[in-house]
């Protein structure tokens, strides 16, 4: 592959991993990045992904024998401006890559296998917007100071309720599960905050309500993806916790620790952001 395109005036850079690419188009520049989805360390998903989330415009090309329409919809909705399906003939390499790019001399970062020859692939392509997410992060964050002024009640912990709006919309564009358990936490969160200002709780119902509520946001998780049960654990504990202060008015949370569970989950939320490696 990177013979053929050499071959045509390109200039190409090789890289066989994918955290190795990824770096290396974010150092950039580059004009189009070519990669195959089965990389051994970074799958090519998650690579576009971070490449988008670092706020490159490259070009991005996916190659690929997963050839089912989940696998092309998943790859675009990554960020990826076209999936390529192989094999694939080097005639219609070099068509979608005229495509993308015009004629003229680009950079080219691509994986070393080289595709077999074979009747030209379907090709998909799909351009959208970059820094959705951290763009509807930003004006999440104005939100209470635009409420603030107006008046209304507790407009601070808006900015749960607009911050878990932000996931949700990112989580509906793209299907990502990793914005999910964020999307829930922090709705419910906000929620929990804001629903004495919306009904009238008797002073002993609002701690466990408040915990409550977060539980549900964790069944919500799972109503929405059932094949991920982990879920199920922490809203099964904090809704024993609600159950138990609200029936009997004792916690089994000790007093010093129970201040701190809500930035605890808070907390947890942000770690598994960093952390969770797969977007399905």
């Amino acid at each position: 592959m990177a013979e053929v395109l050499s071959e045509d005036g390109h200039e190409v850079f090789l890289e066989s991993s994918g955290v190795a690419g990824r770096d290396r188009v974010i150092d950039g520049p580059f004009d189009l990045v070519l990669s195959e989805i089965l990389l051994p360390d970074l799958d090519g998903i998650v690579l576009a992904q971070q490449v988008r989330l670092a706020g490159s415009r490259t070009v991005l090309v996916a190659l690929s024998s997963l050839t089912e329409d989940s696998h092309r919809q998943r790859g675009l909705a990554a960020g990826f401006d076209a999936y390529l399906f192989k094999p694939i003939k080097a005639s219609a390499l070099r068509a979608e890559i005229a495509r993308q790019l015009g004629r003229g001399t680009t950079i080219v970062a691509a994986p070393t296998a080289a595709p077999t020859a074979a009747p030209a692939a379907p090709v998909a392509t799909a351009r959208r917007p970059r820094g959705v997410l951290g763009g509807l992060v930003v004006v999440a964050m104005g939100i209470p100071f635009i409420l603030q002024p107006l008046g209304v009640p507790n407009a601070a912990s808006y900015l749960f309720v607009a911050m878990g709006g932000a996931f949700l919309i990112s989580y509906v564009r793209g299907h990502q599960y990793v914005y999910l358990i964020p999307m829930v936490t922090l709705t419910s969160f906000g929620v929990a905050l804001l629903l004495p200002t919306w009904i009238a709780l008797r002073p002993e119902a609002a701690a466990p309500t408040f915990v409550g509520v977060i539980a549900l946001g964790f069944l919500v998780a799972f109503g929405l993806a059932p094949d991920r049960r982990w879920p199920l654990v922490p809203a099964a504990v904090l809704g024993a916790v609600s159950a138990a202060r609200l029936v009997t008015g004792w916690s089994p949370i000790p007093a010093l620790i129970e201040p701190f569970l809500v930035p605890v989950v808070l907390v947890g939320v942000g770690i598994y952001l960093l952390i969770e490696p797969q977007s399905s």
